[in-house]
């Protein structure tokens, strides 16, 4: 069962003193974040900036799993694949915005390297309540897992802590 449960992004300034210390180094939050969770998607946004996929492989414990943001069909093509490459293992899958037309899906399974898991293939679920229901957390959760592999997203400004928490929790739980 591969059930990963990842917030959209790890830098928000809404977890300013209440998930990050005042005094954290912005270059540290990634290794940070790994302390506690498991598992991140990246922002298109922010892999997009010419960030280097290969320093959050060495900011990150090696369990630790990426997940990739698709831009819009045709933009920044090339950048995706050479993100996914150099996150290698780490990669975990790549995720699009819901709604996106069939054509978009199979533009992009066409371009990413084989084996990874993509729209088509990896069932994705949004979370974006601040404090969630467990009972239909759990739930949802146990869905998703029937259904390898799965992703259940934190969305919001920010991914609300509780329910990110509470969903590795139950992960824990239902094992």
């Amino acid at each position: 069962m591969a059930l990963y449960i990842a917030p959209h992004g790890w830098d928000h300034p809404g977890w300013d003193g209440e998930f990050y210390p005042d005094d954290l180094p912005p270059a540290w939050r990634l290794a940070f974040f790994f302390n506690e969770f498991d598992a991140v998607v990246v922002p298109a946004a922010v892999w997009s900036a010419g960030a280097d996929p290969a320093t959050w492989c060495e900011d990150s414990p090696p369990a630790a799993s990426f997940f990739l943001e698709l831009p819009r069909p045709g933009a920044l093509a090339g950048q995706v694949v050479a993100a996914a490459r150099r996150l290698g293992p780490r990669l975990a899958g790549v995720i699009a915005a819901p709604g996106l037309s069939p054509a978009y899906l199979a533009w992009w399974r066409e371009r990413l390297p084989a084996g990874i898991p993509g729209p088509g293939k990896l069932v994705v679920e949004t979370e974006e309540a601040r404090t969630p229901d467990l009972r239909l957390l759990c739930g949802r959760m146990q869905s998703l897992a029937a259904r390898d592999p799965a992703l259940l997203l934190i969305k919001g400004e920010p991914p609300a802590l509780t329910t990110l928490r509470a969903a590795r929790t139950l992960a824990g739980l239902l094992g």
